[in-house]
């Protein structure tokens, strides 16, 4: 594979097959799961769980026809996760992270469909999700349970990256679908003026000019910004004005 190619897609490979095994070990996979696993790379993580139900989202092209080879029962897409993690249908997912994507992955993991994950990622970005202090960390706290599961030095990974890695445990909390913070979240996208008034009209039955009416002594800085770009104390002040 060539040097450039790693670097466009970011990647690392996994050589320790032990921490390969704990991972699909911990993915507790039975022949009733389909399994997404993300940036299957050469196969290390996927070999563990060949038996199983598969579809392989794999980015890189050149890796495709050695994955169509060795793991010829799966189905192989290749995609970029992030287009198509909202529409493939599974009950678990795996993967060794390409680091670029971690946060935009774990935003979308929020609104998918699936009872338990195991993913390395680096270890600053698990400290970060760990803490509830940070607003990243309280979002994803309120919709998965997230439990770090052990350590994977820079040495397991070829090439190697600058960055210690963990392995990660999470499980989707099964929530209300009228959860405040989900109505609420699920308008991300959207200035928090809108996605609070939309929020009020569908949660508490309010008209549109009623839903205004109760925002309208909120902070202006924090109503113009985008719903995921608020702090941790801007969403509580939001969440305390929807239940």
């Amino acid at each position: 594979m060539k040097p450039e190619t790693m670097i466009q897609f970011d990647q690392h490979f996994l050589i320790d097959e032990s921490l390969a095994k704990k991972c699909a070990d911990l993915l507790c996979g039975t022949k009733d799961d389909l399994i997404i696993e993300i940036g299957p790379g050469k196969g290390s993580l996927t070999t563990h769980v060949s038996d199983l139900q598969l579809i392989l989202v794999e980015r890189d092209p050149e890796l495709i026809f050695n994955l169509t080879k060795n793991f010829p029962n799966a189905q192989i897409l290749n995609e970029n996760i992030l287009e198509v993690i909202d529409t493939v249908p599974c009950t678990k997912i795996l993967g060794s992270l390409p680091y670029a994507i971690v946060e935009p992955l774990f935003r979308k993991l929020i609104f998918v469909s699936f009872s338990l994950g195991v993913f390395i990622v680096p270890k600053k970005f698990a400290e970060h999700i760990l803490s509830e202090s940070t607003s990243l960390g309280f979002t994803l706290n309120h919709f998965l349970e997230i439990k770090e599961n052990g350590i994977i030095p820079a040495e397991s990974f070829s090439p190697m990256p600058k960055v210690t890695s963990v392995i990660l445990v999470v499980t989707k909390k099964q929530l209300q679908k009228t959860d405040p913070f989900l109505i609420f979240y699920s308008k991300h996208h959207q200035k928090c003026k809108n996605a609070l008034r939309e929020s009020l009209v569908y949660l508490k039955k309010m008209t549109k000019t009623q839903a205004r009416e109760q925002i309208q002594n909120c902070p202006n800085a924090m109503l113009e910004k985008n719903v995921k770009q608020l702090t941790k104390e801007e969403l509580m002040t939001c969440l305390l004005l929807l239940n």
